[in-house]
C-alpha cells in the first residue's frame, strides 16, 4: 500500500500526500466491492450450484479472483518487501496459508484471513491518525505568509528582522516576534498545552504558532523564518518520526529471521502431521496453515512500534516534544533526575521574601528606596521599583549616582542615602547584625553631618529570593515516591542553594557552579548511576549538560535556542509538572507494549505447542478460525490496547 495512504508522507508536500491516499483510498475500495462482487458466485457455486461438473473449477476461478482483489494490499506490501530485499516478511505468510486454504477447499476461511488482516490495517491507520493528528496540531502551526505593516503580503521566509507585520484575528503568528501596536487574547494551547488564552499588548513577547484570538496586532520581527520557534518545531518533529525506540529496533530485527524459521517450521509441521501422525494430505496441509497464520508476527511489528508512535501524539497533546520513540521509553527507565535551578525548580524572577526597618517611617524608606531604584536598569532594581512603584517620588531627592561595584547614591536634603548590598555595607564599614537570612540582600542606608563627618546606619533591609515554582515541590515528591533520585546544579551560593534543597527534600545539590563544573558533576553522577540519568534545564549554560546526558530536557517556551537544539525533549511549557506527565506517559506506553508483547507471544506459543502435538485435532475444518484469531484477532485486540494509550488521563 502507499505510504501515503498509511498516513506517511512520501513526498515533498502534505497537500500532494493527501490527495495520492485518497486517490489510493478509492482505488482500494473499488478493488474490495469487486472482490465482494466475485465472493457472491464463488459462494454460490460451493454451496448452492455445487451438483455441476464444472462447478469445482468455477469455485476456483471466483474465490482467486476475489482473493486477489480483496488481498490487493497485502500483495502490493509483500512485493514492496521483496523489492526493498526483504525476502521473508509477514505479508508472505499470510498468502502462503491463505493458497494453503484454498487449495483444501477451506476459501471462506482465506477471505476471512484476509479480510480480517485489512480491518486490523485499517483500525492501525485509524489510531496512527489520531496520534498523527495530536502531533499534526503542531506541524501545521507555520504560516506561509505574512501581512506588513503597509498591507503588503509576502513570504514569510522573505520577512527580515525588525520588519511590522499585522496579524489580524484568527491568523496564526507566522514569526516570533514582539508587539509594538494593539492588544488581544492569544491562544497558545498547540505550543503549550495550557488551555487559557495569554493577554498581549505593546511590549509582550509573541510565539511563530500560536494563535490571535480578537484583536488586530502589530508586531516587530525578532527571529527570520528559520529561526523561528515553529520552524525550529517542524524540525524536531521530522526528527521523532526517525529515532526508533530499543524495542522497535528488536522487532525488527525478530521480524526478519523469525518469519523465514516459521517458513521452515511449517514445512516440517507438514511433514510430521503427514507422514508420522499419518494424517491426510487436508489435514496436513490445513495444520501447517494454521501454524503459519498463528505464527504471523502481525501483532508485534504493528503494535510496537504503534504504542511508541501513539504516546508520542499523547506528549504533544500536553506540549512535549520528544525527539524519538528512542528517548520516549528510555524516560520510562530514569534512575536520577538533576535539576538545573534558576528557570527550571525557581521562575528565575526575584520577589520580596522579607523587610526590616529601624529607626525610620516604613513610608519614607520605601519612597527612598523606589525613588532610588527606579533610575537604576539592574534586575534587582527593576523589581524593587516595580513592586514598590506607588512610593516613587521623584521630588525627594536629587543627585543620584552609581556606585560602581557598590550600589547607588543620592541627596536627601542634607542627608545622603546609599542603596546597595553587602559590599556596600562593608565599604561604609557598617555591619548587619542578623546574617541569619538566605537571599539575595538590599539595604537602605542613610548617612548623616556631625563633627566628624559623615555617620551611617542602617535604615531598611530586603530580602529577595528567586521565586519557587508552583508545581516543584509536587514534582520532585512524585519522583522520589517512584525511588527516582533528585539532585541540583546551581551558580547560588552554598547558603542558597542548601535552603532550597532542604525545602524541597533533595538528595543532593552542587552550588557556585560554572559550566564547566556542571560537566564535572554531571560525570560523576553518570559514572556512578544505576538506571538512566535525565538533566532539565532552560538556559545557553546548560546546551553541554543536555547533550551530555542520557536524557536532555529543555523547559519552558523562553528557554535558550542552545538549550532546545542540545535537548532530546523539549517542553514547550514552563510547568516543571510537565516533566511528571512525560515520566507518567513513557511508564504507560511501556506498559502498553509489554502487555502486548507478552500477550501476543504467550498465545501463539500455546497454541504452536498443541498444534506440533497434535492436541487441536478435534476443532477439525476450525482449526484455521483459530489460526485467524490467533493471528488477526490478537492482532486487532492490541491495536484496541494500544489506543488506550492516546486515551491515557494524567492523574495528580
Amino acid at each position: 500500500m502507499c505510504a501515503c495512504f498509511k498516513g506517511e508522507c512520501c513526498c515533498g508536500s502534505h497537500c500532494e500526500c493527501e490527495h495520492e491516499g485518497k486517490k489510493h483510498l478509492i482505488v482500494s475500495i473499488i478493488l474490495y466491492s469487486l472482490g465482494v462482487l466475485f465472493l457472491v458466485p464463488a459462494i454460490l457455486f460451493k454451496y448452492v450450484f455445487n451438483t455441476y461438473s464444472y462447478s469445482i473449477y468455477l469455485e476456483y476461478v471466483f474465490f482467486v479472483i476475489a482473493f486477489i482483489f480483496i488481498a490487493h494490499n497485502t500483495i502490493a506490501d509483500m512485493i514492496e518487501e521483496f523489492k526493498e530485499g526483504e525476502i521473508f516478511n509477514e505479508g508472505l505468510l499470510m498468502i502462503i496459508a491463505s493458497i494453503a486454504a484454498i487449495v483444501i477447499r477451506d476459501e471462506i476461511e482465506a477471505i476471512i484471513l484476509i479480510t480480517l488482516s485489512a480491518i486490523g490495517e485499517a483500525l492501525e491507520h485509524l489510531d496512527r491518525k489520531r496520534s498523527e493528528s495530536q502531533i499534526k496540531d503542531m506541524i501545521d502551526l507555520k504560516t506561509d505568509e505574512v501581512t506588513l505593516e503597509n498591507g503588503d503580503i509576502i513570504e514569510s521566509a522573505l520577512a527580515q528582522i525588525d520588519d511590522i507585520i499585522m496579524i489580524k484575528p484568527g491568523e496564526r503568528i507566522p514569526l516570533d516576534s514582539i508587539v509594538v501596536k494593539g492588544n488581544s487574547l492569544i491562544d497558545t494551547k498547540t505550543m503549550t498545552g495550557e488551555p487559557v488564552p495569554v493577554e498581549v499588548s505593546e511590549g509582550s513577547t509573541l510565539i511563530s504558532g500560536t494563535l490571535n484570538l480578537n484583536g488586530v496586532i502589530y508586531a516587530k520581527v525578532t527571529k527570520l523564518y528559520s529561526d523561528s520557534t515553529v520552524s525550529k518545531l517542524n524540525k524536531l518533529i521530522e526528527e521523532a518520526k526517525e529515532k526508533k525506540s530499543k524495542s522497535e529496533d528488536f522487532i525488527e530485527k525478530f521480524s526478519r529471521y523469525y518469519t523465514p524459521i516459521i517458513i521452515i517450521i511449517s514445512i516440517l509441521a507438514f511433514i510430521l502431521s503427514y507422514f508420522v501422525f499419518k494424517n491426510d494430505l487436508n489435514t496436513a496441509l490445513r495444520n501447517s496453515a494454521t501454524m503459519l497464520v498463528i505464527s504471523c508476527p502481525c501483532a508485534l511489528v504493528i503494535s510496537v512500534p504503534l504504542s511508541f508512535y501513539t504516546g508520542l501524539g499523547r506528549a504533544s497533546k500536553e506540549g512535549i516534544m520528544v525527539r524519538g520513540s528512542e528517548y520516549l521509553e528510555s524516560m520510562s527507565k530514569i534512575s536520577e533526575v538533576i535539576f538545573d535551578k534558576t528557570g527550571t525548580l525557581t521562575e528565575g524572577s526575584f520577589v520580596v521574601d522579607s523587610i526590616l526597618y529601624q529607626d525610620i517611617d516604613e513610608s519614607l524608606a520605601l519612597k527612598l528606596l523606589a525613588t532610588i531604584e527606579s533610575t537604576s536598569t539592574h534586575p534587582i532594581a527593576k523589581v524593587l521599583s516595580e513592586t514598590f512603584s506607588k512610593y516613587i517620588d521623584k521630588s525627594l531627592v536629587s543627585d543620584i549616582k552609581e556606585e560602581p561595584g557598590y550600589g547607588l547614591s543620592a541627596k536627601y536634603g542634607e542627608r545622603i542615602v546609599y542603596v546597595g548590598g553587602p559590599k556596600m555595607m562593608d565599604k561604609l564599614t557598617i555591619s548587619d547584625p542578623d546574617l541569619s537570612s538566605v537571599g539575595t540582600t538590599i539595604y537602605l542606608i542613610v548617612g548623616e553631618m556631625d563633627n566628624h563627618g559623615y555617620s551611617y546606619q542602617r535604615k531598611l533591609k530586603i530580602v529577595l529570593k528567586d521565586k519557587l515554582k508552583d508545581n516543584a515541590l509536587e514534582a520532585i515528591n512524585y519522583f522520589k515516591a517512584n525511588n527516582i533520585k533528585t539532585y541540583m546544579m546551581t551558580g547560588d551560593n552554598e547558603a542558597v542553594a542548601s535552603e532550597l534543597s532542604n525545602k524541597l527534600s533533595l538528595d543532593g545539590f552542587k552550588a557556585s557552579c560554572l559550566p564547566e563544573n556542571k560537566i564535572e558533576y554531571l560525570k560523576e553522577h553518570l559514572n556512578n548511576k544505576e538506571g538512566l540519568l535525565a538533566y532539565i534545564g532552560d538556559g545557553m549554560n546548560d546546551a553541554p549538560s543536555l547533550r551530555m546526558s542520557d536524557i536532555g530536557i529543555s523547559i519552558g517556551m523562553d528557554s535558550s535556542e542552545e538549550a532546545k537544539e542540545a535537548s532530546d525533549v523539549v517542553i514547550y511549557h514552563n510547568d516543571i509538572k510537565k516533566v511528571e506527565d512525560l515520566h507518567k506517559i513513557s511508564k504507560y506506553t511501556r506498559k502498553i507494549t509489554i502487555m502486548n508483547i507478552i500477550f501476543s507471544l504467550a498465545l501463539k506459543v500455546i497454541s504452536l505447542v498443541l498444534l506440533s502435538f497434535n492436541l487441536l485435532e478435534f476443532l477439525g475444518s476450525y482449526l484455521m478460525l483459530l489460526g485467524l484469531f490467533m493471528d488477526t484477532g490478537v492482532t486487532l485486540l492490541c491495536i484496541l490496547n494500544t489506543i488506550r494509550i492516546s486515551k491515557y488521563r494524567l492523574k495528580s
